[in-house]
């Protein structure tokens, strides 16, 4: 979090925002200070509620193939 001079609390937000380059899609991250409540910031939690679920669903996923791995390895 960072201080704004009207020292209202704003919130530091990572944007990543294609560029794409010779027919390749890459991803460039930039660093945004946009104010709690606005649409921006909405935006970027939801997309950081995403993100956080779907690794959290990747780890659920390698847990069940490591069982499963380990199971069929006992037969």
């Amino acid at each position: 979090m960072a201080v704004c001079q009207d020292y209202r609390i704003v919130t530091l937000i990572t944007f990543a925002r294609n560029a794409p380059h010779e027919g390749k899609n890459k991803t460039s991250n930039t660093l945004r200070i946009v104010n709690s409540g606005t649409q921006e910031f909405k935006i970027a939690s939801d997309k950081r509620d995403y993100f956080t679920e779907f690794a959290d669903h990747q780890v659920r996923l390698q847990k069940k193939l490591a069982f499963l791995e380990e199971s069929v390895s006992e037969i």
